[in-house]
C-alpha cells in the first residue's frame, strides 16, 4: 500500500508484524499493540502518529515520536487518509484482465458448493441413524 507523508510516498506493508515493531509500538504509544491496532481503525490520531513513526522508521529514518506529537516532524493527516483511501479502493477494485487459469487463457474462477447451514440436520450428532444403547427414545 502506498502512504503519502509530508508529500512523499511510501510503501507500507501491514500485513508485516515482527515483535520488534510490536514492542517499539507500545513503548511509544503507552498502550497494547492491539488497542493501537483498534484505535487505527476508529481514526484516533495519535495512532495515525504512531503508524506515521513506523513507516519512516522502516524507511530508515529515525524520527523521534515526540518530534511528530510536538509537530517538529509534522504530516498532512488529510493527505495520509486520503492516500490510504485509494490505496484501499485499488486494493478492492477487480482486475479488469480476469485471472489466467492454469492453462493460461483467462478464466471465470473456480466455485465450491456451500455447506450445509447448522440448522439442516445434518452434522456431528444429528443425523438420528446411529443410536447409543444409553440413549433413550
Amino acid at each position: 500500500m502506498k502512504i503519502v507523508l509530508g508529500g512523499e510516498s511510501f510503501d507500507y506493508d501491514g500485513t508485516k508484524a515482527p515483535m520488534s515493531e510490536a514492542l517499539a509500538i507500545e513503548r511509544v504509544y503507552e498502550r497494547r499493540y492491539a488497542e493501537w491496532q483498534s484505535d487505527l481503525a476508529a481514526g484516533s490520531a495519535k495512532a495515525m502518529c504512531v503508524l506515521a513513526w513506523l513507516i519512516w522508521r522502516r524507511d530508515g529514518r529515525e524520527v523521534p515520536f515526540e518530534d511528530i506529537l510536538d509537530g517538529k516532524a509534522d504530516f498532512d493527516l488529510a493527505e495520509m487518509l486520503e492516500s490510504m483511501a485509494e490505496a484501499q479502493e485499488a486494493a478492492a477494485a477487480p482486475d479488469p484482465t480476469g485471472t489466467p487459469d492454469p492453462a493460461g487463457t483467462p478464466g471465470t474462477g473456480t466455485s465450491t458448493s456451500a455447506s450445509s447451514p447448522s440448522g439442516s440436520g445434518s452434522g456431528r450428532g444429528k443425523s438420528g441413524s446411529s443410536r447409543s444403547g444409553t440413549s433413550r427414545p
